[in-house]
């Protein structure tokens, strides 16, 4: 069995969590930040960041934080495992295509630290305009799929 950790709003995390469950992966974890001592949940197949977006705190503390979560789940994700970051303000159904573009340069920021923790460019999905957590979970599949396959040859 699979096994994923989700971090973000308390807003999202019912809908992703059962998402993942749907699609057969186990929750070792689930909340505001993963646990302080990652290294207690064992291999991580995919970590899931999502919005913190319903925090009191500025955009650049939330930022932070972010940064922070994706590194501490870094060193624990399998060979094969992704890191699904998704886009704050997701479900705001003001926002249209043209103006979420700004929410990618975050995405990229936070990528760029997973990065410099070890993981693979294929590693790392940037989810800008998501559709729902079904969808997103759908693309954090394929990407374990793909990353397998290509580990395999």
């Amino acid at each position: 069995m699979a096994h994923a950790v989700i971090s973000g709003s308390s807003a999202y995390l019912p809908d992703a969590e059962g998402a993942l469950k749907d699609a057969g992966f186990e929750i070792l974890s689930a909340g505001w930040s993963p646990p302080d001592d990652v290294s207690t949940l064992g291999p991580i197949d995919c970590y899931l960041q999502l919005p913190n977006d319903d925090s009191d705190d500025d955009n650049g503390a939330r930022l932070l934080h972010r940064f922070d979560c994706a590194a501490r789940a870094a060193g624990f994700i399998t060979p094969s495992g992704v890191v699904v970051l998704v886009a704050d303000g997701w479900t705001d159904p003001g926002l249209t295509r043209e103006n979420r573009g700004h929410r990618r340069l975050p995405l990229l920021l936070t990528e760029a630290v997973l990065r410099d923790h070890g993981l693979d460019d294929d590693q790392v999905i940037l989810v800008s305009d998501p559709t729902s957590a079904v969808a997103i979970v759908k693309q954090a599949e394929r990407a374990i799929h793909e990353r397998t396959r290509r580990l395999k040859h």
